[in-house]
């Protein structure tokens, strides 16, 4: 299952406002997300992932002028344990030192929802949650970091009914 990074992430205005209250303190925030790099030779991993983002801006920017406007990264694998995690806090490591950037990282990851677990959000409303109750809005599942300008959307409570992939 896939891992999504939505780096310059479309939301509404009245969400933008609501997580940016919710980064000064201003609402009462539940919890908030941890986002942790894995532990490399910091200045060449970072470097590494510095050159990922930047030729995918060169393709973001190459199809908005193509009249596209690419906002989001999906990161996904064939089988579990590939680093589809790593990758993602990688990259939004990276994006959070772009000027006017966001992201927003979402844990589709039902079987597995090792983001979320990395972020200290594995037991908190997520995805999921939202998917099946129509009264939950996406402010209820939009988790601030301790980052500035890098939100989570963990998985979501684990069921027995979550989907599975198809083989």
């Amino acid at each position: 299952m896939p891992t999504i990074l939505a780096a310059n992430a479309s939301i509404d205005a009245d969400q933008a406002t609501q997580l940016q209250k919710q980064e000064a303190g201003a609402v009462e925030v539940k919890r908030s997300g941890v986002v942790r790099t894995p532990h490399f030779d910091e200045s060449r991993t970072r470097e590494e992932f510095r050159a990922v983002k930047r030729h995918m801006m060169t393709r973001m920017k190459t199809s908005a002028e193509d009249g596209l406007n690419p906002r989001t990264i999906l990161i996904t694998s064939a089988s579990p344990g590939e680093g589809k995690t790593t990758v993602t806090l990688g990259l939004a490591m990276s994006f959070m030192f772009e000027r006017n950037c966001s992201v927003v990282l979402i844990d589709a990851d039902m079987r597995s929802p090792e983001l979320s677990r990395r972020m200290n959000l594995a037991d908190e409303l997520g995805l999921l949650d939202y998917l099946e109750n129509d009264d939950l809005q996406i402010s209820d599942i939009v988790y601030p970091t301790r980052v500035a300008r890098v939100f989570a959307v963990p998985s979501g409570h684990p069921r027995v009914t979550a989907p599975e992939p198809v083989a």
